[in-house]
């Protein structure tokens, strides 16, 4: 049996529903990032929260993503054919994971289902989740591992285990520094994290990786959906690749709302920059008036196909058409210089690269980058100062040849903005 909060508005009804599925407590229900839900159900809806499988009050065993396209299905049946007051008319909405299990339930096509708002999530539970260029993300998936395992514990009342994870997590530079990761021991022998293991010996390309992925039964997503991205979230690359993917494999309006946020909270302040009062998310707002016209049919003028904010002048702008990239413009790696022209004579450079001591990252976002970029084992390549404003839009790609001694490496590669004080975003 899953469990959910059921908020209703005061009047009689019936009304759409408003559902949201998520493994880390009905009571949060993503307050960090949305209004509570009460508000809501002011607007004229019924909203659900519930604990996935295993989480919170939901019986079962818990593992991340994989009964999610299952279970979405039986819920939003339930919210649609059996919840008392329900119109019918199911909509779903929720961030990062809370995304994930839309795009899950959207693929079942379960009965009802109308329309849904994923924000920050990824279809691909590999490459833009999980993964980069093929990499596995360290970090997130060593502190994901550890949250996710910890809420386990805590769910089910398990000490000193769940307070050996708080632990863990205070420790983290400790535990990101570990070799071998297969005995990690925070996590090593705790049935609750196994899955922790799993994504260590799964390739990207594994059947592992298929069969949890949205991704892999994308051409049964058939609703219109409006998605939510934040420049600086973790998961910004898996977001639009997700809305590029879903405007291919369908007809019904995919609209896109890219705001400069971080994973949460939505807020002015990014990272170290402030990006000014407009910045401060109205997601709540454009999503009542999303879910207004897809389950109410009010028409309340929902246009743009695509809002987005621009960093720097700290505005919006709106377009009547799909996001797309503009026409390219290539930069070479001339020497020590980032170019307009290729270079005669190209040459090497070299570098050693010492895994007791990696390059760390600063967190997603907009953080100064000088520390990392002024490091011993990275190669800088940097332009002339720009003599007017440039606009940047779109994914940055990079080809270049190279070679290591190593038995593998990972390449990372970074475009930052020299601001000329030292600090280098």
């Amino acid at each position: 049996m899953l469990r959910a909060d059921v908020y209703r508005p005061m009047e009689g009804g019936p009304y759409p529903v408003l559902l949201m599925r998520l493994p880390y407590g009905r009571a949060i229900a993503s307050t960090v990032t949305y209004q509570h839900p009460s508000w809501y159900a002011r607007q004229g809806y019924i909203v659900v929260i519930q604990d996935v499988r295993g989480c919170g009050a939901s019986e079962g065993t818990f593992y991340p993503f994989r009964h999610e396209v299952a279970d979405g299905y039986d819920t939003v049946r339930w919210c649609a054919q059996e919840l008392a007051g329900s119109n019918g008319a199911v909509g779903m909405y929720g961030f990062s994971y809370q995304g994930v299990t839309q795009l899950q339930a959207a693929i079942a096509q379960p009965p009802g289902l109308v329309t849904i708002c994923p924000a920050m999530a990824s279809a691909d539970l590999t490459e833009g989740w999980l993964h980069w260029g093929g990499a596995l993300c360290w970090e997130f998936a060593l502190t994901w591992g550890l949250q996710l395992t910890q809420n386990q514990a805590q769910f089910r009342r398990l000490e000193p285990l769940a307070t050996q994870l708080v632990a863990a997590q205070q420790e983290i530079h400790r535990w990101l520094a570990f070799r071998p990761l297969s005995q990690m021991p925070p996590l090593r022998g705790v049935t609750q994290g196994e899955f922790f293991f799993d994504w260590l010996t799964h390739a990207p390309d594994s059947p592992y990786w298929q069969e949890l992925s949205p991704l892999t039964h994308f051409d049964r997503f058939d609703l219109p959906a409006l998605h939510i991205a934040g420049w600086s979230d973790l998961f910004v690359a898996g977001t639009l690749a997700t809305y590029e993917r879903a405007r291919a494999v369908t007809a019904q309006p995919q609209h896109l709302i890219a705001g400069p946020w971080q994973h949460m909270p939505w807020q002015r302040r990014v990272g170290e920059l402030d990006c000014g009062p407009a910045a401060v998310s109205s997601v709540d707002a454009w999503q009542v008036a999303w879910f207004d016209r897809w389950l109410k049919g009010v028409d309340t003028g929902i246009v743009p196909l695509t809002r987005w904010f621009v960093m720097g002048k700290n505005a919006w702008r709106e377009s009547d058409r799909p996001w797309s990239e503009p026409p390219a413009q290539t930069w070479y790696l001339a020497g020590e210089t980032l170019s307009a022209t290729p270079p005669p004579h190209p040459t090497p450079r070299m570098y050693v690269s010492d895994p007791r001591n990696p390059v760390r990252s600063t967190a997603y976002g907009p953080y100064n980058q000088s520390a990392v970029d002024g490091r011993w084992d990275v190669l800088r390549y940097a332009s002339v100062p720009l003599p007017e404003p440039l606009m940047l839009q779109g994914s940055p790609h990079l080809e270049w040849l190279a070679e290591t001694t190593a038995p593998q490496t990972d390449w990372v590669v970074k475009l930052m903005v020299d601001f000329g004080d030292g600090a280098r975003f």
